[in-house]
């Protein structure tokens, strides 16, 4: 049986383009085909990473991206158009800003539209982390995804950490436990009293998932040494737009400073606290 073929991104546009053409300004059924495929596109995506293989890690990863990113028709299209097989070995690229652009660009049936909302309405109950709206952003997802959690309540949030992704104590991250035991000992001491500090604050909420495309504006320096950490390299591996290598914790009171943390590799890290002539205090 030959390989399937490697889906990119302008074949993807094509087949979603194709796959629009069937809808009208009405309401139709879908057919059995299309039936099937969207319910396994659902499936997939109402599931947990654990337990599934690379090639469905990575066709998940790109129908929950769709469907939060671009939006319910785009992601009705492409699972109705493609199926999680060939997702899973395609090499799509910057998919969500072409497909973005695409839509954009295109005719919006009213048909396609009937249909997505109605489907989505069906299958609302499998899918808390994607049912939120803009306006609500504090949500407590399933402990198995990526997203960082946050308990939140009137006059008080408790700070769960987030699940990394990777394995524990690969990332390389600038923290007391990973720095090699040769490094100065003042520098320990400050990190362990910020820790501390950050522990005391009052926290309103906190924030991951920074957008891939816009963590170059960080600057080279910054950018290459997170992009050298092993968080960064696994996320990149099974094909996410996000990255857990940027966080924030913000204080209820604005008046104290928001803390930004990022995980970069070791060697380049300490390349950066040497570059920027940090100190001990």
């Amino acid at each position: 049986m030959p390989p399937n073929p490697i889906l990119r991104c302008d074949e993807l546009i094509k087949l979603v383009e194709e796959q629009k053409s069937s809808f009208t300004e009405e309401f139709r059924t879908l057919t059995p085909k299309e039936e099937t495929r969207r319910t396994k596109a659902d499936d997939l995506v109402s599931k947990g990473p654990k337990g599934l293989n690379d090639k469905q890690r990575k066709a998940r990863t790109i129908l929950r991206n769709l469907k939060l990113n671009v939006g319910h028709e785009v992601f009705l299209l492409c699972a109705l158009a493609t199926t999680p097989t060939g997702l899973g070995v395609s090499q799509l690229g910057d998919y969500i800003g072409m497909l973005s652009k695409w839509w954009e660009a295109t005719d919006h049936p009213g048909g396609l539209r009937l249909v997505a909302s109605r489907k989505y309405d069906e299958f609302r109950p499998l899918l808390p982390s994607l049912d939120r709206p803009a306006h609500q952003p504090h949500v407590l997802k399933p402990q198995e995804d990526r997203e960082q959690t946050y308990l939140r309540k009137p006059g008080h949030v408790r700070h769960t950490p987030p699940p990394r992704k990777s394995p524990p104590a690969e990332t390389g991250e600038l923290a007391t436990e990973l720095l090699p035991a040769q490094t100065d000992r003042r520098m320990q001491d400050l990190i362990t009293q910020d820790n501390a500090k950050i522990s005391t604050t009052e926290i309103d909420y906190t924030v991951s998932g920074a957008i891939i495309s816009l963590m170059p504006l960080l600057g080279d320096p910054l950018y290459d040494a997170v992009s050298a950490s092993k968080q960064w390299k696994w996320e990149r591996s099974v094909g996410g737009l996000t990255t857990d290598c940027l966080n924030a914790i913000v204080p209820e009171d604005p008046s104290q400073d928001i803390s930004i943390t990022l995980s970069v590799g070791h060697k380049m890290g300490l390349d950066l606290i040497r570059k920027f002539k940090l100190t001990p205090t």
